[in-house]
């Protein structure tokens, strides 16, 4: 790609998504010692109506562009297991093509939509497939930060990850979550999570969103680029 082999190297420094993308650049020649790996991306917010305790239950989120282009796989999902309660928000869905396993929840502005989200999970999927993530998106998320894990951990809430995708080391680290390789099992995953369970990954999501909110990810590695250039 352009931005890869010509636009990123006019810099002295680059703030990559996360350590696979920064194995992915040194791979296409870049020295490690220019890469700093931003973790995940902030999701600002001074003002968020959190509620203080979420019940479990086996009930997902899904935020983003749901039309069949861009998210086949939720046709898929919601149509595979009818006894769990799927909340989808966003642009392009195709209700009737749904059933009743799913509830749309409508558009809301980016600063709004934590406080709305009303499952007990956050799902972060891309491709046509709910076997794996699959096409260029799916690509995409193995190396990229999705900007929709941030949204859930803004609102602290829980995030089912595809296993594939760079963050899934993140998720398991700080314990946000479940990283699973394909959704066929999904109402046997959520049927196994324990009250106990959910409460300690919702505590985690509580902590890492208050440090999204903040901004902290990013003051980090403002502070590591500005110590190497003092250095330098």
């Amino acid at each position: 790609a352009y931005s890869d082999s010509v636009f990123l190297r006019e810099f002295d420094d680059v703030v990559c998504h996360n350590e696979r993308m920064r194995d992915y650049l040194v791979s296409q020649g870049f020295e490690a010692e220019r890469l700093f790996p931003l973790g995940v991306f902030d999701y600002l917010s001074d003002d968020i109506d959190l509620p203080a305790e979420r019940a479990y239950s086996p009930s997902v989120n899904i935020a983003g562009n749901l039309s069949r282009e861009k998210s086949a796989y939720v046709y898929a999902l919601v149509s595979a297991h009818p006894q769990l309660r799927f909340h989808l928000y966003g642009a392009g869905l195709d209700l009737a093509e749904c059933g009743p396993a799913a509830q749309y929840e409508g558009l809301a502005p980016a600063n709004a939509l934590p406080a709305r989200l009303k499952g007990a999970f956050g799902l972060v999927w891309d491709g046509d497939s709910i076997d794996t993530c699959t096409g260029d998106y799916g690509r995409y998320l193995a190396i990229n930060n999705p900007h929709k894990l941030s949204l859930y951990l803004c609102a602290g809430i829980p995030v089912i990850l595809w296993s594939g995708a760079a963050l899934s080391g993140f998720v398991t680290q700080n314990r946000v979550g479940i990283c699973v390789a394909s959704l066929r099992e999904l109402d046997a995953t959520l049927d196994s999570v324990s009250e106990d369970a959910y409460s300690m990954m919702r505590q985690n999501a509580l902590r890492i969103g208050a440090m999204v909110r903040r901004g902290e990810y990013f003051d980090r590695s403002m502070d590591l680029l500005e110590e190497k250039c003092s250095v330098d």
